[in-house]
């Protein structure tokens, strides 16, 4: 029986006239009930049958108090383990008790005063909407522009008599000798354009030296010296360090269509950026990107393409990011770390540390005031840094616990046992 009930029990304004001991049928009820007069409150009977003395009018039975209204026990909100079922000075610090009522039983509610809250480092954040950027930070590596690669490419058979740049990494210029070849084809189609002199066969044998790997100066050469040379100088197309020779050593025989060398420019270059399958769509061309280094200086850049594919077995798109850097600020295949930032828009807004994750169920303690701290279940969107969109549960003015959450949750879980955590089955 509750306390209100109790009250009511003992209310001296009862009347039962009834003096009929053929009612024994309904004890139970008068046990359980009263019944009072629509125009006369203040007549109360335990027995349904009796007519309300002042009019005769028959009772009705008195409404049970609201759920919210009846008080489960009193507690000092400096000892919380301190409860009686009625309100008396704590045996602990002679405080008054605060009444705990039924309705916040369920709700898992837990009454802290200011005093506890600045000891335990408990603190609130008032709610409002926020400007949120979340900021993705992937994995990825500095790699090659194409338009900086250039490859050097036999046009004619050949052999290789000397090399005279061997070592991948040299710097040369465009123009510069790579190596000297010895090509019978070459050597054949000289002799062809130097009979070819002064008749309408002339320009088909020069283009057909172009086309073999001779350059403007090299065929006047021939021309001017009035006779072939099975041997020519293989030069660099452009500027900028060389890659590799690919197995190209002294006596290399060297089949039309082989890939000599590569040339790059080291100013050159990009990073392609590993991001989940999940956060695709969120990126957009033309968005800042910061890529950070082990022990350097971040360098800006901007997504300047998006690969609309996953690789199968990572579940990762490759994202470009163009960089305006200077010479060797980042090299071809050092690994680097890119931090996207993503507006989400305007969205009321929650600190991470409020939020009391139990696995099925995201839970804020909201503020009701004097002392009063409810859990409260939420609806969380995009995390943007320290904060999370608020979906639904909350809103705007809203004091909630963001320091101490998870002692106000122990506490709330031993004040409230099984009523409110435990009705969805999750221990938190």
């Amino acid at each position: 029986m509750g306390l209100g009930w109790a009250l009511l029990a003992c209310s001296p304004a009862v009347h039962d006239s009834s003096g009929d001991g053929g009612h024994a049928s309904q004890q139970g009820l008068e046990e359980r009930a009263l019944w009072t007069c629509p125009m006369h409150p203040e007549v109360q009977a335990s027995n349904p049958d009796t007519p309300c003395p002042t009019c005769n009018m028959r009772l009705e039975p008195v409404a049970p108090p609201p759920a919210e209204d009846i008080i489960a026990h009193w507690t000092c909100p400096m000892h919380p383990s301190v409860t009686a079922p009625e309100q008396s000075p704590c045996p602990l610090c002679g405080m008054k008790l605060t009444p705990i009522r039924q309705a916040e039983m369920m709700t898992g509610a837990v009454v802290i005063d200011a005093t506890r809250r600045q000891k335990f480092g408990i603190s609130t954040t008032a709610l409002k909407p926020r400007a949120l950027v979340r900021e993705l930070d992937v994995p990825g590596a500095v790699e090659w522009e194409e338009r900086a690669l250039v490859d050097v490419t036999m046009r004619a058979e050949a052999w290789v008599e000397r090399l005279y740049v061997a070592e991948a990494g040299a710097q040369i210029e465009k123009g510069d000798r790579l190596a000297l070849l010895y090509s019978p084809e070459m050597y054949g189609a000289q002799r062809e354009f130097l009979a070819a002199r002064g008749s309408a066969r002339e320009v088909t044998k020069i283009e057909r030296l172009r086309l073999l790997g001779l350059t403007t100066s090299q065929i006047r050469a021939v021309d001017k010296r009035g006779d072939g040379k099975d041997t020519f100088t293989l030069r660099s197309p452009a500027t900028g360090t060389l890659l590799d020779f690919h197995d190209v050593v002294e006596g290399t025989h060297l089949p039309a269509g082989t890939r000599v060398a590569r040339i790059g420019r080291l100013d050159q270059v990009r990073a392609t950026l590993r991001v989940h399958e999940r956060d695709i769509n969120l990126l957009k061309e033309g968005m800042a990107v910061t890529l950070h280094r082990p022990g350097a200086t971040p360098v800006r850049g901007e997504v300047s393409l998006i690969e609309r594919w996953v690789d199968d077995v990572t579940r990762r798109a490759n994202v470009r990011v163009s960089v305006e850097t200077e010479r060797e600020a980042l090299l071809p295949g050092m690994t680097v770390r890119g931090t996207l930032e993503i507006p989400l828009g305007e969205s009321l807004a929650v600190p991470v540390n409020a939020v009391v994750s139990t696995g099925k169920r995201d839970i804020v303690f909201v503020d009701r005031g004097e002392g009063r701290l409810v859990p409260t279940d939420v609806v969380l969107g995009d995390r943007a840094g320290e904060w999370y969109a608020v979906l639904e549960g909350l809103a705007a003015g809203d004091e909630v616990v963001s320091g101490g959450a998870f002692l106000v949750m122990s506490e709330s879980k031993m004040s409230a046992a099984q009523r409110y955590w435990g009705k969805s089955g999750d221990g938190g």
